[in-house]
């Protein structure tokens, strides 16, 4: 799976990347919510503010280089994350670190942080 997922967006060996803070990640683990119906993220809106701030300067970082703006996360925060990033940059690819082939050489360029 993570071959296919590769090919899709990454076109060789190497890829360039946005990350997320250590704290930014465990901010979010710490502010997902269960309930009957599923999981949430709970997380204060200044919060959410300030991660949309840091994830704008990073795009335009890789928009300024004329790179597609591609997030890698750990894979426990990657689907809050998005919906997190949905909000600022619909489209935006968020992908975790096991969906991408081990075979491709990461480069992180940027990190969003709280």
């Amino acid at each position: 799976m993570s071959r296919a997922i590769t090919k899709r967006f990454i076109n060789n060996k190497k890829v360039k990347v946005i990350t997320l803070a250590q704290e930014l990640e465990q901010t979010i683990i710490d502010s997902v919510q269960q309930t009957d119906y599923g999981s949430y993220i709970s997380i204060d809106p200044q919060v959410t503010q300030s991660i949309a701030a840091s994830l704008m300067k990073e795009i335009q970082k890789f928009m300024s280089i004329g790179e597609q703006p591609l997030i890698l996360t750990s894979p426990m925060v990657r689907m809050y994350f998005k919906r997190i990033a949905e909000g600022v940059a619909p489209g935006l690819i968020v992908l975790s670190y096991n969906e991408i082939d081990p075979s491709i050489e990461v480069q992180s360029i940027g990190m969003v942080s709280i």
